[in-house]
């Protein structure tokens, strides 16, 4: 029997890459350090290592998506807003599963948002 693949890390690419930590260490508290001067990488308690690549042309945003998983999502939405960012993508359900949205960082990086938990309106 071989051994099953597990995912080793999430990367996005972003046009800021200090912005870029910044706003997700604010929005969801996740911790960077930098490997080189083009890369950061995060290493959360659980879950995938989640890198950061500055690139001056990014991946469309259809491209690659990964989906971070909060809490509430309304409320980490209204915060992405209050940090600069954009919702791209208003919660939506999926049924007997759970809620998720997509935003938009100050530097136009697009991430998902995943949550069990709708939260408060």
């Amino acid at each position: 029997m071989t051994a099953q693949a597990v995912l080793s890390h999430v990367e996005w690419r972003c046009r800021d890459l200090l912005g870029t930590c910044e706003f997700l260490r604010e929005l969801l508290g996740w911790q960077f350090r930098a490997m080189g001067s083009r890369f950061a990488e995060c290493v959360p308690d659980q879950g995938p290592k989640i890198g950061l690549l500055q690139c001056a042309e990014r991946v469309g945003e259809g491209d690659c998506q990964g989906f971070v998983r909060v809490d509430a999502i309304r409320s980490k939405l209204r915060k992405a807003v209050e940090l600069g960012g954009e919702i791209i993508e208003s919660p939506q359900t999926i049924p007997n599963y759970g809620y998720y949205g997509r935003i938009q960082t100050p530097d136009g990086t697009v991430l998902g948002l995943f949550s069990e938990c709708l939260g408060d309106g």
